[in-house]
């Protein structure tokens, strides 16, 4: 059901802390236990009264965080009220499939027109409502225009109208999806998959570990599900993604084992045009969608930069200095302010190189390193 979408007529100012999971960038991703940081940041938000779609649990209304200075979707449920660890799994799940999809975009080239992204989403939480209110949490991700398909579920459905055998974009959905089983050696599966073209949101992931990532989350039986109707497709293969074991088959009866400790590999070297056609991508600080070369996206990949929107990579260029806090070394410290307020972070109080040195100490002691 859809109604007219304006941000002219938003309610009230309301208190609200903001929530989202992030990489620490000096973490290494450990797949069989992805570890995410949650952080949060305080700021006033506008919420409409009225919403402009309403789907089965959730009702879109329009919204406006004056700390992001962003007008926005919230996604607010009617029929339940939600508690604060269901909206943390949730957006655990996005943000690890966003985590996911850009390891997949960085692989997927050799004539594959169609990368796969996720948005970056939070949660809210308004401080000036009790617990047990419907509103008290709710789901916040950019506005997303354009034709939204569904392309598969969570139990092994998919969509008939984008094949992967035929359809450029339902083959990127569906070896997306089998990229995530084998790049996490079994240990998860990204299905559920919706949104504007590559452009997806409210993924569910199958775990072996069936407390993480909410209700949907069907553990072994999902990831059979998956593979019980998972043909693969010419993108399946420039990936070099194998077919587990035991897939196939009565979804309830089988289970997909772990597989080989082979890595997904990108097939040789991309071609000129390849890496001159431009990727849809919701920016890692702020959500919104932006346009960015093959060849810039994998430069920044490659280096470990996030890759942000045209509006936060020129705040980003703002930097301001502090003294390393280290008594021995007091180096210069150059900051962006803006990154660290995006981030919910507080900003850094030592240099790269005592951090460096902080966390060798602390993990042979096992104590807990300077910020």
């Amino acid at each position: 059901m859809m109604c007219t979408i304006s941000w002219a007529d938003l309610g009230p100012q309301r208190s609200a802390v903001r929530y989202t999971y992030h990489k620490s960038p000096e973490a290494t991703m450990d797949w069989s236990s992805p570890q995410l940081r949650l952080t949060s940041q305080k700021t006033k938000v506008n919420i409409s009264s009225s919403y402009f779609a309403r789907g089965a649990m959730r009702e879109a209304r329009c919204m406006y965080d004056k700390a992001m200075d962003l007008n926005g979707v919230a996604k607010v449920y009617f029929n339940m009220i939600p508690t604060r660890a269901d909206l943390e799994k949730d957006m655990e799940a996005q943000a690890i499939s966003k985590l996911l999809a850009l390891e997949f975009s960085a692989l997927n080239g050799n004539g594959n027109d169609n990368n796969i992204d996720f948005i970056f989403t939070s949660f809210y939480e308004l401080t000036d409502l009790p617990d047990g209110h419907a509103m008290k949490y709710f789901a916040y991700e950019p506005y997303m225009k354009g034709d939204y398909k569904k392309y598969s579920n969570n139990n092994g459905w998919v969509n008939p109208d984008f094949d992967p055998l035929t359809s450029p974009l339902g083959a990127a959905a569906n070896s997306f999806s089998h990229f995530t089983w084998q790049h996490t050696l079994g240990n998860m599966v990204v299905v559920d998959l919706q949104g504007v073209s590559g452009i997806l949101t409210d993924p569910q992931i199958h775990c072996r570990d069936v407390n993480k990532y909410g209700k949907g989350n069907l553990g072994k039986e999902g990831l059979a599900a998956f593979f019980s109707t998972h043909v693969c497709s010419d993108s399946c293969a420039r990936l070099g993604l194998i077919a587990p074991k035991g897939s196939g088959g009565d979804t309830h009866t089988r289970t997909v084992g772990v597989p080989a400790v082979v890595k997904p590999t990108r097939s040789g070297p991309e071609s000129e045009k390849d890496l001159a056609r431009k990727m849809e991508l919701s920016c890692t600080l702020c959500g919104s969608f932006h346009s960015i070369q093959r060849r810039e996206f994998l430069n920044a990949f490659e280096k470990g930069i996030e890759v942000m929107c045209p509006r936060c990579t020129e705040a980003m260029a703002d930097k301001t200095s502090a003294s390393c806090i280290v008594p021995s070394c007091r180096r210069k410290v150059m900051y962006s302010v803006f990154w660290y307020v995006m981030k919910g972070m507080e900003p850094p109080k030592t240099c790269r190189e005592c951090k460096k040195k902080a966390r060798a100490e602390a993990a042979s002691t096992g104590s807990t390193p300077t910020k």
